[in-house]
């Protein structure tokens, strides 16, 4: 997390913490934090000037902007998981995409949208692998309870 998911994480964990200990209405300095969080310029968001900003949809925001850094966390992850576990199969089919557009090479966006299109291909080859895996159980357990059911 960066600095800003953390600050976003203490504000919640002290507006949390200033209504479930009094039962009290959420403090007017602590809404108006969370909507400067959510709403403000360093959000990194364009927000329309007529947005709504009740708490519900303030709160959703703000667990938005949280939740957002962990996906692309646990995204990074599992891609690099990928490439490494198929690192043979990977290259090679790198090799081919890459070779027919030898233009693009250097262009560091178009290499990505490459890249990603090789990961692409490796996880629908391991889908129709596992597809034809679950056919052949399936083909498998039939004779079986049949005989049992017979």
């Amino acid at each position: 997390m960066n600095k800003r998911e953390l600050n976003i994480c203490k504000v919640l964990n002290v507006a949390r913490n200033a209504i479930a200990h009094t039962l009290d209405p959420l403090p007017d300095k602590w809404r108006k934090e969370m909507e400067r969080l959510a709403y403000g310029g360093g959000s990194g968001i364009r927000w329309k000037k007529d947005v709504s900003k009740n708490l519900n949809q303030t709160l959703r925001v703000l667990l938005a902007l949280v939740c957002s850094r962990l996906l692309q966390v646990r995204f990074r992850t599992h891609l690099t998981k990928l490439r490494k576990v198929h690192g043979e199969r990977w290259k090679s089919l790198w090799v081919e995409k890459i070779l027919p557009n030898m233009d693009l090479f250097g262009n560091i966006e178009e290499e990505e949208r490459l890249a990603y299109e090789v990961d692409l291909a490796i996880v629908k080859g391991l889908a129709e692998k596992r597809k034809l895996e679950y056919a052949g159980k399936t083909k498998k357990i039939k004779p079986g309870i049949a005989s049992i059911i017979s």
